[in-house]
């Protein structure tokens, strides 16, 4: 018999109600710019928001998609939670070392980035405590409200700490070590909930075992090392072609909006995802049922907040941001634009991961970052941040065209089991 965990029923409550917890950590989050913005001001706020992309692009280096593949796993054998994770940390322990240290000296040799070094030094210790911080595992046992819990707890946190520094008026640097120490903090309570709730760590698979887990985990990794190629490419390419200006700073608000949606669209992938895999091990006419019932259920909603906020962009900024954050305003527009695309690019390029067919979204994801940083490239040189978001735009764009067609194709391939 089929069990409906899916369309009006289970995976929308799950996902309205860890929404919740999300918007709350995303709030925080918000909070916490606000406040490092008025502290710092426009200019180092953006050499902030610069720094942090840079070192959450290393998280996603490092990472190399093993999050991804462990989830796929457990789905599949729950009782191997322990030796996964255990196998997933020492690997992040292991790349992270080398991508933190190039990670260092790529800042250093590129002048326009050498002011930033500090805070990029600071910022990339959340590779590891990242690495150690398995919020995969509620998403592969489908616990969802656990993951929106750990992210409220770890911003919350992080908001607290940093208002603690910037009362002792230190300097930026207080940002990124209040992140971290959040950070530090979670990853212990969620490893003593793995052990309470789920089960303890274990021995990691064995060498040749845990060797083959990487392998099969790169292409997960390089769709999203190519996806972050795309999302912090505009911050990154601003801070080199800009430098830090208040233009950076705006921009970087704008994105903090833009980031605030797509964390929100991220807790809706991270409850569907397993249930795709499933679908997808059911037959063809489950998994193409399953994303049909997906895009009705998220496409008016999306399409209704972007015509809301595209109208009222302006007066968003000036509610949340300083004055001078204004100049975002168009900035902001082709943001949202982009994000619409996102909702329904997410929905294809998880399903081919779940019918196995990660190398197709892996090609579909490197397409669509070539066209994001070219298009940046040319295009901030003539607009500034305006054409940094057009960008945006341009590679979401790209990525849902490949996304629609690609999964059209790979849908026939899968076996009707009926």
């Amino acid at each position: 018999m089929h069990n409906d965990d899916s369309g009006n029923g289970k995976i929308l409550r799950k996902s309205l109600l860890t929404a919740s917890l999300v918007t709350g950590s995303r709030l925080c989050a918000f909070l916490a710019t606000l406040a490092a913005v008025n502290f710092y001001g426009s200019a180092e706020f953006g050499a902030i928001s610069v720094a942090q992309q840079i070192s959450l692009y290393a998280v996603m280096i490092a990472s190399l998609g093993m999050d991804k593949l462990a989830v796929r796993l457990i789905a599949g054998s729950p009782n191997r939670v322990g030796e996964i994770a255990t196998t997933v940390i020492s690997w992040r322990m292991i790349v992270g070392v080398p991508v933190y240290l190039l990670v260092l000296l790529a800042t250093w040799a590129i002048p326009a980035l050498n002011s930033i070094l500090t805070l990029v030094a600071v910022f990339g210790i959340t590779i590891f405590t990242q690495g150690v911080t398995v919020l995969w595992v509620p998403q592969a046992v489908q616990r969802p409200l656990v993951h929106g819990a750990t992210l409220l707890v770890t911003q919350a946190l992080f908001f607290v700490f940093l208002k603690i520094g910037i009362h002792f008026e230190r300097g930026p640097w207080v940002v990124p070590g209040a992140l971290v120490l959040a950070q530090s903090i979670t990853a212990v309570g969620l490893l003593a909930w793995m052990k309470l709730r789920v089960g303890p760590l274990r021995r990691p698979l064995g060498l040749v075992k845990s060797r083959e887990f990487l392998k099969t985990a790169i292409p997960f990794g390089t769709s999203n090392i190519l996806r972050g190629l795309a999302a912090s490419s505009d911050l990154i390419l601003l801070g080199v072609l800009l430098g830090k200006s208040a233009e950076v700073g705006w921009y970087s608000g704008a994105s903090r909006l833009y980031l605030f949606g797509h964390g929100l669209l991220t807790v809706y992938f991270v409850v569907l995802y397993p249930i795709l895999a499933r679908r997808a091990a059911e037959g063809r006419a489950q998994l193409g049922s399953e994303v049909k019932r997906s895009l009705i259920r998220t496409v008016p909603i999306a399409a209704f907040g972007l015509g809301i906020f595209v109208w009222f962009a302006g007066d968003v900024l000036l509610l949340l941001f300083p004055d001078d954050f204004i100049g975002a305003k168009d900035s902001l527009r082709f943001l949202l634009l982009a994000l619409f695309a996102s909702t329904l690019a997410g929905q294809f390029g998880h399903s081919l991961m779940a019918m196995n067919f990660q190398i197709v979204d892996m090609r579909n994801t490197l397409i669509a970052a070539v066209v994001h940083v070219t298009t940046k490239v040319i295009l901030i040189g003539q607009f500034g941040i305006v054409g940094a978001a057009i960008g945006c735009l341009a590679g979401e764009a790209t990525l849902l065209v490949l996304g629609a067609s690609t999964f059209a194709l790979a849908l026939k391939k899968v076996p009707s089991n009926e």
